[in-house]
């Protein structure tokens, strides 16, 4: 099974490396209950050295809410942030916790459904319904994540921009 690597996204920026890190810790608080406390943050997360690990204030700790991970680079006075919204690690997750206890769930259903005479087509339905949600599940919830990573990449370039005033769009 190949791993599919993440999308990088790579936006030129006018300023210099050191202005947009200070920008960005502007913006950005390590702690979750900071970040919703002061709305001056709009972000929280870790930034270290020149790479950034944040996640959107609106996102909770606990939620399926992408991170933005990447890093500001400069080289020849030529400044660049590359982000990185990586969907397929939390579609793992996801399908981790999600397809044993359902398949599960369904096989058990199902087998319960065979010993019963009266109710029995429509226990074994409910069963193959349980078998076949979370494949359902996973493309509903992979397109929600595109979505909300086309948002993400959208909102942190809108609020770099409205810092900078001078970095372009990709």
């Amino acid at each position: 099974m190949e791993i599919k690597q993440p999308q990088i996204i790579s936006i030129p920026a006018d300023l210099t490396a050191k202005q947009l890190l200070d920008r960005l810790d502007r913006i950005t608080t390590e702690e979750f209950h900071d970040a919703i406390k002061n709305s001056e943050y709009k972000y929280y997360g870790n930034i270290s050295g020149s790479e950034f690990d944040i996640r959107n204030k609106k996102y909770g700790p606990y939620s399926n809410g992408p991170y933005v991970k990447g890093q500001i680079t400069e080289q020849d006075n030529i400044v660049t942030i590359m982000i990185k919204i990586d969907i397929d690690e939390q579609m793992s997750t996801i399908k981790k916790m999600s397809y044993p206890y359902f398949i599960f769930l369904g096989l058990l259903i199902m087998a319960a459904g065979v010993f019963m005479n009266e109710t029995r087509l429509i226990t074994l339905a409910v069963g193959a319904f349980m078998l076949v949600f979370p494949f359902l599940q996973a493309i509903a919830i992979k397109q929600m994540l595109k979505s909300m990573q086309k948002d993400e990449v959208k909102y942190f370039t809108e609020n770099l921009c409205h810092l900078s005033g001078n970095i372009s769009n990709p």
